[in-house]
This record gives C-alpha cells, structure tokens and sequence, in this order.
C-alpha cells in the first residue's frame, strides 16, 4: 500500500518522474497469501510506465546470520551461491541495464554442483573473511 501512495503522489504531482522509478519486490513471508506475481501484474496494470527490477528471496536464516556478526557482514559474503545472492545479482544487473550502465566486472556465475550444494547446506553459511584486528 506505502508504495501504491507513493507512486499515487509522482503521479499526481511529478508524473514525469513516474518513468525514473523501478519496482523491487520481496518474496512475502511464510503463509502469507499474497504473491509477488499478484502485486506486481496490480502495480504494473495501475503504472505501465515503472518497471520492476525483479524479486528477492526471503533468507532469514542468512538475515539472522549477518545480523549476529559483531562487525558488518554481507548476506551475499554469507551465501555465495544461495537463492538470495544469485537474485540479488539478477537484480542488480537489471538496474544496470535500465540505468545504461556496463558494470566492470561480469556477473558472477554458481555452477550447478554450487547451487546443489547451496540448497543442501539450507543456507548455512561459508566462513566470512574477517580482517585481523590491529
């Protein structure tokens, strides 16, 4: 609803600013009834001119794992290859191609023996590099 109003208040008071916005979904919680496909063919019906840049997995047991570091810790450095991180880089490509932008690196790439892995573990997360403190 927040963003309906949002996208309301461009529209109604800065409608050329309607094009430069970009929708980002996230997958709802567990028993929720409500899909991302649901949201996002509502919200593209009512504002055909903002595109979506995709959806991101929930990962709370990545969220829980970096929230509990001591120091900042990036879910993607958590699982490298998880369902999270992969969407994440879907995402962030797509805004890349919507804002004209060539990122200087490709993006990276899981095998599929990665991804098996990835879904076995349940997340579990590979062991971030910490800097050594001075």
């Amino acid at each position: 609803m927040g963003v309906g109003h949002m996208l309301d208040h461009f529209r109604d008071h800065a409608p050329e600013r309607l094009e430069h916005c970009a929708l980002l979904f996230m997958e709802p919680e567990r028993g929720v009834t409500v899909s991302v496909a649901d949201v996002a063919g509502l919200l593209a019906r009512r504002y055909p001119q903002v595109g979506a840049l995709g959806a991101l997995p929930r990962a709370p047991r990545l969220a829980s794992l970096a929230d509990e570091h001591d120091g900042y810790v990036a879910m993607i450095d958590l699982g490298p290859h998880s369902a999270f991180t992969r969407s994440a880089h879907h995402v962030v490509d797509a805004l890349c191609s919507r804002a004209g932008l060539s990122p200087r690196l490709p993006m990276p790439r899981s095998s599929m023996w990665d991804r098996a892995l990835a879904r076995i573990r349940g997340d579990r997360p590979q062991a971030p590099f910490i800097p050594a403190a001075a």
